[in-house]
């Protein structure tokens, strides 16, 4: 950063302008920024977040498994896409849990299975929005859902 007065002199900011740009455009350090750039060449960025599973050694098979407790899911608290989209899941799976619940009362045959799977997702979409709600983390922080859960990755 020996330069970065002249790099600034040589954009024609105003000091205000100087300012606003800090605040958009926040600096990170060397080992901050390689770690980023090293995350996103081993990750997959979904419509509902990012999943840090290494796609280089295998593909993941599980359909939504990062909203079933997978360790490897990652949200960004306050990105409307990503809330959009696991709000939407969180809906639909509302949805099934009712329609599951009514076949268990009358008594279809592993109705009940099909009941535990919609509430395991429905949980794991009300996790992965609740950060929203949680003032210790700030907007923009890139939150891992699951810290103590599994890799769900393996194959179905």
């Amino acid at each position: 950063m020996d330069e970065a007065d002249t790099i600034i002199a040589s954009t024609g900011l105003s000091r205000e302008q100087e300012k606003e740009a800090a605040i958009l455009f926040t600096l990170v350090d060397r080992d901050e920024a390689l770690d980023t750039i090293q995350d996103l060449t081993t990750s997959l960025t979904t419509s509902i977040g990012l999943c840090k599973h290494d796609y280089n050694d295998s593909p993941c098979g599980k359909h939504y498994a990062c909203l079933r407790g997978c360790s490897n899911y990652y949200r960004v608290k306050g990105n409307p896409s990503e809330m959009e989209e696991v709000a939407r899941i969180r809906d639909q799976q509302k949805l099934h849990v009712d329609a599951a619940k009514e076949a268990v009362d009358e008594e279809y045959h592993n109705a009940n299975n099909w009941l535990l799977s919609h509430e395991e997702l429905l949980n794991g979409c009300q996790m992965a929005l609740a950060i929203e709600n949680d003032d210790s983390i700030a907007v923009g922080e890139r939150v891992q859902i699951f810290p103590d859960g599994k890799t769900k990755c393996e194959a179905i």
